[in-house]
């Protein structure tokens, strides 16, 4: 797909003022057809994670059944709490990442009002959170601001690399997409996963006990029971490796983010065909597999 917004008229205008070098290199076409497919790649995965978030509830309810006398039943209410601006954060990156690609029909203002407070929520929800955790959260204000920016770039080359410049940073400044990425799969897909984990020893624990007490005296039940344990087991752990394929995606959306920022001066379709490939069949394998366990 190739952007070229009255590209010859500014042409023509350049001419005459005897400016075209300049205009060529500030107004000059961007070949965005390997942007827009990574973009479009990138699409179910931040979608799914809604998905993710209301396993997170289900998976905690579902434990308490598991608790066996003595244990501590977990705190199903910290998933309700913390999930609204999981969410927001989840969107904002997916939509700066569609916007890329002329894909995003987020509206920028509500992404915005959506992750504004969002440190401070995070915090009320969630005492715990680390410091370094409430910054990486709240750079989603800045992925909120480059969705706005995109807009208004007019895919011009020029603006555009400022633009993702601004939100990949380096390596001593990350920028907001880095930090956001690094919030969704260290505090967000960690804190789903631990909770998957958690109903996995509970429930292995709660077979187990069953198993000893009646495998003996009522044999037809015990197979029941024991194909029943096998299938969830194996349920949870299909979830737990598409939490791990949202991570791996969001390491792939870092990477091909990357490739963008250090190329933003000498995009080519070839290149980008080449450079953004790996990253593209990443991202594929990665919604496959979120699509098949939510």
């Amino acid at each position: 797909m190739k952007i070229c917004v009255t590209a010859l008229r500014r042409r023509q205008i350049s001419a005459a003022l005897g400016l075209i070098a300049p205009a060529l290199l500030l107004y000059s076409c961007v070949d965005l057809s390997k942007v827009n497919e990574f973009a479009k790649a990138s699409q179910d995965i931040g979608t799914k994670f809604k998905n993710i978030v209301e396993e997170g509830s289900a998976s905690c309810g579902r434990t308490q059944f598991y608790v066996l006398p003595g244990q501590n039943p977990p705190d199903c209410e910290f998933y309700g709490r913390v999930a609204p601006s999981l969410v927001n954060i989840n969107d904002a990156l997916f939509a700066y990442i569609s916007s890329l690609g002329r894909l995003a029909s987020a509206d920028a203002s509500k992404v915005a009002d959506g992750v504004k407070d969002v440190a401070a929520q995070l915090k009320q929800a969630d005492p715990k959170m680390s410091r370094s955790a409430q910054d990486q959260a709240q750079a989603a204000t800045g992925l909120a601001m480059a969705l706005t920016k995109v807009a208004t770039s007019e895919y011009r080359r020029h603006a555009l690399a400022e633009v993702i410049a601004e939100a990949n940073g380096d390596l001593e400044h990350p920028g907001p997409l880095k930090k956001v990425t690094a919030f969704l799969s260290d505090y967000a897909a960690e804190r789903y996963t631990q909770g998957l984990e958690t109903e996995q020893t509970l429930e292995t624990n709660y077979c187990r006990d069953r198993t000893e007490r009646y495998k003996q005296s009522e044999p037809l039940a015990f197979d029941l029971f024991r194909g029943k344990c096998t299938a969830d087991l194996a349920r949870i752990g299909e979830k737990k490796n598409a939490i791990a394929k949202y991570r791996d995606a969001l390491a792939a959306i870092v990477t091909g983010h990357q490739k963008l920022y250090d190329s933003r001066n000498s995009w080519s379709a070839k290149q980008l065909a080449i450079s953004l490939r790996p990253e593209i069949v990443q991202l594929v394998d990665a919604s496959s597999s979120m699509k098949k366990a939510f």
